[in-house]
């Protein structure tokens, strides 16, 4: 891994720490009859904060950057990456980076700065040059199939900091961008435009994955805590 991208993780695992984790997420103020399903189920400070009913407030330039240094380097952040990294190796990806222990190493660490670069790019740097807002903000009501789709599209719709519904350039281009600057450190054989594509394709599929987790997680936490 390079000098470069070595420097690119300290930086964020500085703004994580740094970042005002209490009063960032909490730009949404749920009225009485949602704040069930609001700002008091939360997976960490970020996530599930907020439904799509709610009041909306747009985040600032830092609050947009610590929000997306908090999803790069929380503790749900590793687990996810160790999946992916299992899978590229069960499949075999990546084969001059062989197996065993180093190979998973070398995965491990690709897959770890495909996801913080994508949420740097995704949620941090366009959403503040395009004034976009990088929160999912739940549907929390309807039918199971209803709340799927709506999770889906979040892929392709987003808001404006003034609060109007606009596409989601933000999430399209940030990965694309990040998919592209992974060439950097994959290895030769796996810089094709291909390769590239599919990189691109994991790190939109993991973000529909989010999605679905923001949404639901609420319920579930519910369902078995009773919270």
């Amino acid at each position: 891994m390079s000098k470069a991208l070595v420097s690119f993780l300290i930086v964020g695992l500085a703004l994580a720490a740094q970042a005002q984790v209490p009063d960032a997420p909490s730009a949404t103020t749920p009225p009485a009859d949602t704040e069930k399903h609001g700002t008091g189920h939360r997976v960490g400070p970020y996530l599930g904060t907020g439904n799509a009913a709610d009041k909306f407030e747009p985040l600032s330039v830092g609050q947009k950057f610590g929000f997306a240094a908090w999803n790069s380097f929380s503790p749900l952040t590793y687990p996810e990456v160790a999946i992916i990294a299992s899978i590229k190796q069960a499949t075999k990806q990546q084969p001059t980076w062989g197996q065993g222990a180093e190979g998973f190493g070398k995965r491990f660490g690709a897959s770890f700065a495909d996801q913080a670069i994508g949420n740097m790019m995704a949620q941090a740097v366009f959403p503040s040059l395009l004034k976009q807002d990088p929160r999912y903000f739940r549907l929390g009501r309807g039918n199971f199939g209803k709340r799927v789709g709506y999770g889906l599209s979040r892929l392709w719709v987003t808001r404006r900091d003034d609060g109007t519904r606009t596409a989601n350039v933000s999430e399209i281009v940030g990965t694309g961008v990040a998919a592209g600057i992974s060439r950097i450190y994959y290895p030769s054989v796996d810089r094709t435009a291909a390769k590239t594509l599919g990189n691109w394709g994991i790190q939109l599929g993991v973000a529909a994955g989010w999605n679905e987790f923001y949404e639901f997680w609420p319920d579930i936490r519910h369902a078995i805590f009773r919270k």
